[in-house]
C-alpha cells in the first residue's frame, strides 16, 4: 500500500470518512459498538500507520497488545480524541506502544481548537480560533471561543464548559501559538464537598486531584470516580483487593485534610463502562 493507513475508532460512522480513501491514504472506521475483540483482530489485519481513538480505547488496545504480545501492531503515530487523556492513561499508552509522544486533537462543535505538535506540546490553533481565558485559578481557565472561519453558524465569544490547565512554557517547535498543559475535564464535573472548617460552605476539587487519589494505588489499570452527592462517592476499580481500597481511602483522607473538606463516604465497585458512551474518569452527578 502507498501512503498511510488510518484506523479511526469512534461511536458513529460517517460517509465523509470513507470518501478520503485513495492510493495515498487508506481509511478504515472501527465501530465502538462492535465487539472489541473482533475490532482488534481487524485492526491487526489492517495494520495502521496512524491510530486515532478515544483515550480509553487506546488503553484497551494497549492492554491487548501487551497481554497477547501483538508485536505487529505498531503505528507510527497515535492520536487521542473525544475523551480527556489523563496523565496515567498517557503513560500507559506510551509504554504499550513504545512511543515518546501521544498526540491529541481538541475539537468540538465550536471548532478545531488545539493539536499536539511534533515536540509533544498541545497548541491552541490561534490561526483559526481566538481563545479568551475566564480564569478559575492561577492555572485553570474556561475557554471562550471565537472562530474566524465559520460563516453559516458563527461562533463568537462562545463559552465552553471545559476546564483547561495553562502553562507559560515556550515550545521548542518554534510556534508562537498558545501552549496548554492539558484539558482537565468539564466544569460541571468539578467535585463539590462540604467544608471541614466553615459551616454552610462548599469546597471545589478539580478532577486532577481526584485522579491522583487513584493513580498512586497499586495494580490499578482502569478506574472511574463518580460523586453522587456532597458526602458520597463511588470508586469503580479493576482491582478490589483490600490493600488497594485502603490506599485509596488514605489518599482521599490526605486530600480532604489538605483541601479542608469533610472526608466523603467511599463505596467501591467493580470497574465497568457504559458501552457506546465516552469514558469519564471523574464525574459528578448532581
Amino acid at each position: 500500500m502507498l501512503g498511510h493507513r488510518v484506523a479511526f475508532f469512534l461511536r458513529a460512522d460517517n460517509n465523509l470518512y470513507e470518501s478520503i480513501n485513495s492510493a495515498f491514504i487508506k481509511f478504515r472506521f472501527f465501530d465502538l459498538l462492535k465487539n472489541m475483540e473482533d475490532n482488534i483482530k481487524d485492526l491487526e489485519e489492517f495494520n495502521p500507520t496512524i491510530l486515532v481513538a478515544p483515550a480509553s480505547v487506546l488503553k484497551e488496545i494497549g492492554k491487548e497488545k501487551i497481554n497477547k504480545g501483538i508485536n505487529s501492531l505498531n503505528p507510527k503515530k497515535i492520536i487521542s480524541v473525544a475523551e480527556v487523556l489523563t496523565d496515567s492513561d498517557e503513560r500507559f499508552i506510551k509504554k504499550a506502544f513504545n512511543k515518546n509522544i501521544i498526540h491529541q486533537v481538541y475539537q468540538c462543535t465550536e471548532g478545531f481548537l488545539a493539536y499536539t505538535c511534533e515536540c509533544g506540546n498541545l497548541h491552541i490553533n490561534e490561526d483559526i480560533v481566538k481563545i479568551e481565558k475566564e480564569k478559575i485559578d492561577e492555572e485553570r481557565f474556561i475557554p471562550i471561543v471565537t472562530d474566524f472561519y465559520r460563516k453559516t453558524q458563527p461562533i463568537i465569544r462562545y463559552r465552553l464548559n471545559d476546564v483547561i490547565v495553562s502553562t507559560n512554557r515556550k515550545c521548542e517547535c518554534g510556534s508562537s501559538f498558545m501552549v496548554i498543559d492539558k484539558i482537565e475535564g468539564r466544569e460541571d464535573d468539578i467535585f463539590i464537598f462540604k467544608s471541614s472548617v466553615e459551616e454552610n460552605t462548599d469546597v471545589q476539587v478539580y478532577a486532577d486531584f481526584i485522579s491522583r487519589c487513584l493513580v498512586y494505588a497499586p495494580d490499578i489499570t482502569n478506574y472511574r470516580v463518580v460523586q453522587t452527592d456532597k458526602e458520597h462517592i463511588i470508586v469503580y476499580i479493576d482491582n478490589t483487593e483490600e490493600n488497594v481500597k485502603e490506599k485509596i481511602i488514605e489518599e482521599f483522607k490526605t486530600l480532604a485534610e489538605r483541601k479542608k473538606f469533610k472526608n466523603p463516604q467511599i463505596e467501591f465497585k467493580e470497574y465497568e463502562t457504559e458501552k457506546g458512551k465516552k469514558v469519564k474518569r471523574v464525574e459528578r452527578r448532581f
